[in-house]
């Protein structure tokens, strides 16, 4: 399979971008889903605190206003965690980062808002019948290395380039 992605602008500038494997995927995916349970033990902990202090005392409405307001807080982390490290680290969440990745449309340019929240929404579709299958047949099976999110989307992920520098090119 090949794994360059090449994208022709209408100057006639040919970009390549190497498309993201399997295992590196798997292996940002790890890292976020680290992250994202971290986030979510600490508010499902700071929730079950607030609730049976409201047991002790059920005179207390602030407290099932904030119980109301973690677990909203805790939905945002599971379904917007991708969507803002996205569009603030243009198409890189934490784990992409780490091991240099990054979505960006077919065409090779950057991911917009709309392209995130498509991409990312579609991946409850990713994650059937369980622990990401549908997503993985995606992966292997699509000519651009694309899960479901990106073939709805209509993006990639691509591996980062080494940035290039003067002493290089003298090197």
């Amino acid at each position: 399979m090949d794994r360059i992605q090449s994208v022709q602008t209408p100057e006639n500038v040919i970009f390549r971008y190497e498309l993201a494997g399997l295992g590196t995927r798997c292996l940002a995916a790890l890292v976020d889903y680290i992250i994202i349970a971290l986030f979510s033990v600490a508010g499902w902990w700071l929730t079950a605190r607030l609730v049976s202090a409201s047991v002790a005392e059920p005179a207390s409405n602030m407290r099932n206003w904030l119980v109301a307001l973690l677990s909203l807080l805790l939905f945002g982390v599971q379904w917007g965690y991708y969507v803002f490290f996205e569009m603030m680290w243009s198409g890189q969440s934490p784990g992409k980062r780490l091991l240099r990745l990054r979505v960006v449309r077919v065409n090779g340019t950057a991911i917009q808002l709309e392209d995130s929240i498509v991409r990312n929404l579609a991946r409850i579709i990713d994650y059937l019948p369980l622990n990401y299958f549908v997503g993985f047949v995606a992966i292997i099976l699509t000519r651009r290395m694309q899960r479901v999110g990106d073939l709805v989307a209509g993006t990639i992920v691509v591996k980062e380039r080494q940035a290039l520098t003067l002493d290089d090119l003298v090197a």
